[in-house]
């Protein structure tokens, strides 16, 4: 007798469930994977535009004058601006966001131990334009020191 060199439908059945399990649970790497890779585009963007912002806040940090309460936790002109996709300042006198806005970028100049003749506490929030709150996935808050020279 000859031997059977064929597949039979149930083994067809299983091979083909095998292949449609590993093929979707590989369509929801790719989906995590564009997720993870839009937060950090999100998080550098952040970052950078917090980081130029201290940057100039530190070149004329004792110059500036003291920003009121809460300016972290909210849009107070002069304290705010809004950023477009590509960093750039839209427009800092509104308190709502213009049309484009990707980030909003808020800091506050506090007194240093509670005497602005010592020096300065600079804080930078920026966040997605959307977000409520400072600590939201792809936001960033960096704190600094300007201390007074002696003398």
């Amino acid at each position: 007798m000859k031997a059977a060199t064929g597949f039979s439908l149930v083994e067809v059945l299983v091979a083909t469930t095998i292949v449609i399990v590993g093929v979707a649970s590989l369509a929801h790497l790719f989906v995590v994977s564009a997720d993870a890779s839009r937060l950090a585009h999100s998080s550098s963007m952040a970052l950078l535009a917090a980081q130029q912002k201290l940057e100039a806040l530190r070149a004329d940090a004792i110059g500036l004058g003291l920003s009121p309460p809460g300016t972290l936790g909210a849009n107070t002109p002069p304290y705010v601006d809004y950023l477009s996709v590509d960093g750039t300042s839209l427009n800092a006198t509104l308190t709502l966001p213009p049309v484009g806005t990707v980030f909003v970028r808020r800091w506050s100049v506090e007194p240093l131990s509670g005497s602005s003749r010592e020096g300065v506490q600079l804080q930078v929030v920026v966040i997605p334009w959307n977000a409520s709150r400072p600590n939201v996935p792809g936001a960033a808050h960096l704190v600094s020191v300007k201390a007074r020279r002696a003398g």
